[in-house]
């Protein structure tokens, strides 16, 4: 068993397989590791792993695109507005859904 302490296995989204986000296998073909304060967002460790303290979030960045303006020192700027979804988490017992949670939105200009 691999111990991984403080490292980021982050993936930039989760994957859909029948109609909901799980996360992308981690380390796949390895025995069970354990984890300790690492962020494994949208990442699915081997079964039998222990996590500890660490970020488990199904997070899906950049959905929901919106065109509209933003007013930038008095002036109207054209940009897209986007969401970031919180799916749910992976726990070593399976994944947990809660309701799905917007929990941020950001936006990009798109022109002068």
């Amino acid at each position: 068993m691999a111990v991984y302490r403080n490292e980021n296995f982050a993936a930039e989204q989760p994957l859909e397989v029948n109609g909901q986000k799980v996360g992308v296998s981690l380390h796949e073909g390895e025995g069970p590791n354990e984890y300790i304060d690492c962020n494994l967002q949208n990442r699915e460790p081997p079964a039998g792993s222990t996590v500890t303290r660490c970020n488990t979030a199904l997070r899906q960045t950049d959905v929901n695109r919106v065109e509209g303006e933003v007013r930038i020192q008095g002036v109207m700027r054209p940009c897209v507005w986007y969401d970031d979804i919180l799916y749910g988490r992976w726990t070593p017992a399976g994944y947990v859904y809660p309701p799905q949670l917007k929990v941020s939105s950001h936006y990009v200009i798109t022109g002068a």
